[in-house]
């Protein structure tokens, strides 16, 4: 369930010290323990200001004398030294047992020394920290559309012994599907003896309440507000023992899958991590899946299609995978004498055999029997079975749709028919003085239909991606009939550059197309606005 070390470290050093001047300091505190949560406080009791937690700045400072801190949640505090004479000595302390809160045996492996603070004699900062640190807005609980319950809960019969999950479920179960744009209400039921610190991929939460829970697992009593210094905007909630925690946010930006779960490292490598999906009900039924379309809210354009996919190195036998339908994966082995043969999956073939069978798991085989969820098109996830034909706004190059295209090319109205389109190489710049340049290249070979003219394709270097794709830019020559470009572009601003991009006809005017060059030997897919 749990791994709790007998060892500090603070920036990866044991119980270290810091020297620290007359004034005030600002410490980002991360609990970074797999599974232990600390009560921190300074040895002298003095107070301290909490200026922000896991996602920014709080409205304003909140003094503290002591502030829990769970795994996985950031808190930004200001400590003033200036009171201290030189060498005055003050422990960073915690008071937090394992399993916190530990009821049962609340001083049960606490670790009471963190950090040591040594004042030295020397100045520090000593201006005052801001009464009003930003604008700080609750969502009001009006907004929430939907309300969902997540109990979180240990099941003693799972594997090795017991596992942690959220409502029963498991990674592959996904049944929150948040639409996109709205806004809901999580509630984390927390019927156990520990807390778990909650935490949710994509959105930004405030916490709202909290109620404690009777016997029977119910809420109860009046409504107890988050800690001050938990206002704001979180991603990560602590779930007390014995509680319920409400938590609102907005799910906005992006369709898709994204994780939540518990930041014990112990629980969500257990099984107490599942994923959300946000959807759309966007719909133009024209038979392609548009951006901002998917297969929840639009599966007459974006199908859902099987999340398994064959030659994975994974025998997918819940999804109906075998050796006959995916030898690559499944045939474990299929020659010599027949005694020695089997097949995983439960399925088709000699001598087939399911995943509880060791053979299938071992000597670089894998096998599974959960069934995967389906590949829903429109999620910008290109998994299983889809492909740009099946699923193209998925697997396009830009299937993120985030206004890059990947390489560039000017024209669909006389494609290349498939072939590598002409390029070229030795591509220079040659400064001609009077802040006037010109482009010489030598060329290469044209495929055929691409002609003996050039087009010339031109952009900011800050526009260029890492995988190669472009963004902005235009094309500077259309039919350019030789291989000389006079002053192309106006020279760049200093700290800055151009890419340019020489291949033979056929870039401009607007579309798309395929582009490829001298040292690639396929073609992509590609989209510019116009040319110029």
């Amino acid at each position: 369930q749990n791994f709790f070390g007998d060892t500090i470290l603070v920036n990866g050093k044991v119980w270290p010290f810091l020297e620290v001047k007359q004034g005030k300091y600002r410490f980002r505190l991360l609990g970074g323990s797999n599974s232990r949560t600390y009560r921190l406080s300074l040895s002298n009791d003095a107070p301290f200001l909490i200026i922000g937690n896991d996602l920014g700045m709080l409205g304003s400072p909140v003094s503290v004398t002591e502030i829990v801190v769970a795994p996985g949640e950031r808190y930004d505090a200001v400590m003033d030294f200036e009171p201290y004479p030189a060498g005055t000595e003050i422990i960073l302390e915690n008071s937090a047992p394992i399993k916190f809160p530990n009821t049962a045996n609340p001083t049960e492996g606490v670790i009471p020394e963190i950090l040591k603070f040594v004042v030295i004699d020397a100045p520090g900062v000593t201006d005052p920290v801001p009464s009003v640190l930003r604008p700080f807005e609750p969502i009001p609980e009006s907004e929430a559309v939907n309300t969902r319950a997540l109990t979180l809960d240990r099941d003693a019969t799972g594997c090795g012994g017991g596992e942690w999950l959220i409502n029963g479920l498991h990674w592959d179960d996904i049944t929150e599907l948040p639409d996109l744009g709205s806004t809901e209400i999580w509630e984390w039921v927390n019927d156990t003896d520990i807390m778990h610190p909650m935490h949710m991929h994509l959105v930004a939460f405030q916490i709202l309440d909290r109620f404690a829970l009777d016997v029977d697992g119910n809420p109860t009593g009046p409504p107890i507000p988050p800690e001050p210094y938990e206002t704001g905007w979180k991603d990560t909630a602590k779930a007390p023992a014995r509680t319920l925690t409400r938590v609102i946010s907005r799910f906005e930006d992006y369709l898709g899958k994204y994780a939540y779960h518990c930041h014990i490292l112990e629980h969500e490598d257990h099984e107490m991590m599942r994923q959300f999906r946000t959807v759309t009900a966007n719909c133009n039924t024209n038979g392609v899946c548009d951006p901002e379309e998917d297969c929840v809210g639009c599966p007459a354009d974006c199908p859902s299609l099987s999340g398994a996919v064959c030659g994975n190195n994974l025998c997918e036998a819940g999804n109906g995978e075998d050796c006959v339908s995916c030898p690559q994966d499944c045939a474990g082995k299929q020659n010599g004498a027949m005694a020695n043969q089997y097949c995983c999956g439960d399925g088709d073939g000699t001598n087939p055999v399911d995943c509880s069978d060791t053979r299938c798991s071992t000597g670089g085989n894998h096998c599974r029997t959960s069934i995967r969820p389906d590949a829903c098109c429109g999620d910008l996830m290109c998994e299983g079975t889809e492909d740009t034909i099946s699923c193209n706004v998925d697997c396009a190059p830009d299937a993120d749709s985030d206004g890059f295209f990947e390489y560039a090319d000017c024209d669909e109205t006389n494609p290349e028919a498939g072939a590598i389109p002409g390029a070229v190489e030795g591509l220079i710049g040659q400064d001609l003085g009077a802040g006037s340049y010109q482009m010489i290249w030598d060329s290469l070979a044209f495929s055929a239909g691409s002609g003996t003219t050039y087009d010339v394709f031109s952009g900011l270097l800050s526009d260029l991606r890492i995988d190669g794709g472009l963004q902005g830019g235009a094309c500077l020559s259309d039919d350019q009939t030789g291989n000389v470009l006079i002053d192309p572009t106006p020279d760049p601003a200093p700290g800055s550059g151009r890419y340019f991009l020489v291949r033979g006809q056929n870039l401009c005017p607007g579309g798309t197309g395929t582009f490829g060059d001298a040292n690639r030997d396929t073609t992509h897919d590609l989209s510019v606005a116009s040319c110029n």
